[in-house]
């Protein structure tokens, strides 16, 4: 494919506001349509400044044969129906973290798109990140020997300018929220397959809807263990 990747983005909420600069400043991508499930005001908004469209449903995004990438940056509990039917219409899809609210949906979306013969990323803090990319090559090189343990603390400040980031049911809890990032990067360091888990999960100010401490030991091949 010749010239830039034309994408339509479903969700014009802080996660667009967040990468509109890189957008922007892409020598790769070009926004073409946007939609908001919740305040068209947003779409016409950032239509303007992208030099795009506001789209009146995300049906116009999904099934324009001008778009090669459908972007669904929209609450995890919200996301199933966009993917779906990105994927039934041949679309690439990328996604924010997490992929899903629940594991059942998840595994919905990824049969839909291995079905479909697309691919759909989501971002995470390996995406592209060149930091975790050195890591990845010194560890892979063999002159320090292979990783043992990947250890990390992350002390969250949960937004407050939505309704679900601190509902379990639409958000997952903050393990599901935030520390997937770096359960991601601990994977892709260690380069080996798991094979043992431990998750703790606690409530200790009592002033959240989901329990505000969590856990994770995951074990790998070769003795290796990421917390």
């Amino acid at each position: 494919m010749s010239g830039k990747l034309r994408i339509g983005i479903i969700g014009c909420g802080d996660f667009l506001r967040l990468r509109a600069a890189d957008l922007l400043s892409s020598r790769q991508v070009e926004v073409k349509l946007l939609y908001s499930p919740v305040n068209s005001a947003n779409a016409e908004r950032y239509a303007e400044i992208f030099g795009a469209k506001a789209a009146d449903s995300p049906e116009a995004i999904i099934n324009d044969p001008e778009i090669d990438v459908v972007c669904v940056f929209v609450p995890p509990f919200a996301r199933k129906e966009y993917v779906l039917a990105a994927a039934k219409a041949g679309k690439q899809i990328v996604a924010t973290k997490p992929l899903a609210a629940d594991l059942s949906d998840a595994r919905e979306m990824t049969e839909a798109v291995e079905q479909a013969g697309v691919r759909c990323g989501v971002i995470y803090r390996r995406t592209n990140n060149p930091v975790i990319e050195a890591y990845k090559e010194i560890f892979s090189g063999g002159e320090f020997g292979k990783l043992a343990l990947y250890k990390q603390d992350w002390l969250h400040h949960y937004p407050t300018w939505n309704r679900w980031a601190t509902d379990p049911q639409k958000n997952g809890g903050p393990f599901m929220d935030a520390m997937l990032h770096n359960l991601n990067a601990a994977r892709y360091l260690m380069g080996r397959r798991v094979v043992g888990r431990v998750f703790f999960s606690d409530d200790h100010t009592h002033s959240l809807a989901c329990d505000d401490t969590q856990f994770l030991k995951v074990d790998f091949e070769q003795g290796a263990s990421a917390h």
